[in-house]
Parts: C-alpha cells; structure tokens; sequence
C-alpha cells in the first residue's frame, strides 16, 4: 500500500487494474507458453533445493521419528507457532501456483524460506533416525547433478561438434557454438557433489550425525558457490551473452527498439529503453491508435487491440517516417520477414540472433 497509494493518487487506478487483470490471466490462462504439469514445482523444490528438501520431508511426520531420549530438545511455543506458520506458508505457495496455469521456477520461490526452515528446525529438535528411504533420494539427486556438472563442462571442452550434431533445434545449436571458454576448473562443482554424496551415504549409517551433516551440508554450500561462480555465467553467455553485449554496446542511441519473435525483456534493461517524449514519432502513433479505439490508455484496450497496435508500431517503425533510427532484433533462424525489408541494414549477428538498423 506504500507504494501502491501514492502511485495511484497521482497515476489513477489503471495500474492496479491492469495488475490484478494480469494476474488473472497468469492464473487461467498459459502466458508466454510457460505451461506446465500440475506438478512441476514440486519437482523445481525437490531438486532446486536439494539437499534440505529431502532432510526436510524425512523431518515432516513428526510422529515417525524416533526420538532418543534425553538428546530430544523440548520445543518452545514460539518455535511451534513459527512452525506452523511456515507450515502454511509452504502449503499455500506451493498448492496457488501449482493451481497457476503458467509456470516458471521463481513462482514458488517463496517455498525456499519455509523449506529451510523446516529442515533445520528438525536439525535443531531431534537427534533422529532418518527413514531408510532418505539415503536413496541423496544419492540419486545427488550422483545425477554430479554426473550433469562433470559431463557438461567436458562436453563443451572437447565434444562440442558432437553435441551440436545431436541437437536438432537450430537457435539451440547457435548456443551451443557461441565462443564461450571452459576449462578443467569448471569441473570442481560436479566433483564436489558426486564426492561429498559418496562420502555421505557411506558414514551417515542412516543417522543425521551433527559432525556428519557439518561437513555435508558445508560442502553444499561450496557446491553451490562454485557453481554459481563458474557454471552459470558461461551457460549465460551461452544462451544470451551475445544479445545482452549487443543491447549494451548501442545503450546510448537516442533511437527506436523492436524485439520481435521472442519475448524478452532485456532490451529494456541493458539498452537502456527510456519511456517515449510526446513528441516522438511513435508516441504520436500510439496514442492516435488508442485514441481510435476510444480507450482511455493502453490497460485499456482489449488483447486484440493490443496485439494490433503491436503490429501497427512494427509497420510504423518498418515503413514510416521514422524521426530515429530503429534496431530490430530477432531470432536468427525465425526473422518473421525482416530480412526481406530493403530499408534494413543487417548489422549484427551471434549466437542464435540477428540485428537490422532501419537509419
């Protein structure tokens, strides 16, 4: 309400509208094919939070734990209501957007804090037995991201025209071959986790040893460091390194942007968009176009007159008097005709995208 309140004492209530209407068709509706099962974010938790998920779920029928004796540590009745609130918590988040027709990881990342919660709350409470089942899901998990962070980084290094060769989609095939430089250090994550899952299902002998899980959980922890460190920015520049460097390079054209093809907010962030002046070309078009459909702004219009004002300002932008250059970005292999526009300059390609300048 802090920031809501003012926003619409000086904006009117479109935003909130348009925000709630949104989230509708979030929850009805597949938005930007991101449509998944019913269960895909209870697999996103299992593995994303590996391993706190499984010492969690072996923590969660507090009636089957055997609990020894004198090492059980009394519970407080705030820890009890913190419990159960993060209980909530957990269960709301993730049944609403398993409900959600639209689908992406960060939805239930709200889940992580109750997660974590739960399984050390458990840590802390009981000296347990964990049920026998639990060393399988460590060891599964465990040995199958360790394979997946050794075989990848290799693969990249020294199979890379092999890899291409089994991959059929075309924009996939152009990230693989960005020039994106691997080395043997890559490695260290995926043998961090496959040694440190080895090492644990041959000590833990079943109980959650405090020793044992110092050094387990220690040890995930530079997993996860490592990874983020080493791994994930090469796969970014994989999948858009190339693109973002583009959008940066060109940040401070006084110019028009048009991404068609692919939805992508990027642009708006590494060119650095800035919102349309009254007297720019295109602000004139648009608000003429909503002018014509008798709506107050661009919440406004329907889906249809949307997707048609989008086409109107792509024609615009292709075909008008145009008052600043324009740059076009699209998917190499899917240009949606870009390239038969004789007014554009093609003057960038990588990694799976393409670029024009309309001058």
């Amino acid at each position: 309400s802090i920031w809501f309140a003012p926003e619409t004492i000086q904006n009117g209530p479109y935003f909130i509208i348009g925000f709630i209407q949104y989230q509708i068709e979030l929850f009805s509706q597949n938005v930007a094919g991101h449509q998944q099962p019913f269960y895909y974010h209870a697999l996103v938790l299992l593995f994303g939070c590996f391993p706190i998920s499984i010492i969690a779920i072996a923590f969660w029928p507090k009636s089957k734990l055997e609990i020894k004796g004198q090492n059980h540590i009394e519970t407080s009745a705030p820890i009890t209501s913190m419990r159960l609130f993060m209980l909530i918590l957990f269960w709301v988040v993730l049944i609403l957007f398993s409900i959600v027709k639209t689908k992406i990881v960060h939805y239930s990342s709200l889940c992580w804090i109750p997660l974590t919660f739960l399984a050390a709350d458990g840590i802390t409470r009981h000296n347990a037995i964990l049920p026998k089942w639990s060393k399988w899901p460590i060891a599964f998990i465990g040995g199958l991201l360790g394979c997946i962070l050794i075989i990848l980084p290799i693969s990249l290094m020294h199979f890379k025209s092999d890899l291409i060769a089994l991959v059929n989609d075309p924009f996939a095939k152009a990230n693989i071959m960005a020039n994106v430089h691997w080395s043997n250090w890559d490695i260290l994550p995926g043998l961090i986790i496959l040694i440190n899952t080895i090492l644990w299902c041959i000590h833990s002998e079943q109980r959650l040893k405090q020793y044992t899980l110092k050094v387990y959980l220690g040890l995930q922890v530079l997993f996860i460091s490592l990874t983020a460190s080493l791994i994930t920015p090469k796969i970014e520049a994989h999948t858009q390194g190339a693109v973002i460097d583009f959008y940066q390079a060109k940040a401070n054209d006084d110019c028009y942007w048009f991404v068609t093809g692919y939805k992508s907010y990027a642009a708006y962030f590494y060119a650095k968009i800035q919102p349309l002046k009254a007297n720019d070309g295109l602000q004139k078009i648009t608000q003429a176009f909503i002018q014509s459909k008798q709506a107050s702004n661009y919440l406004a219009l329907s889906e249809a007159d949307k997707n048609a004002l989008d086409d109107a300002q792509k024609d615009w932008l292709l075909h008008g008097p145009s008052d600043k250059p324009v740059y076009f970005v699209a998917k190499s292999h899917d240009q949606e005709g870009l390239e038969k526009e004789p007014q554009l300059i093609k003057i960038w390609e990588a990694n799976g995208f393409i670029a024009y300048k309309r001058p």
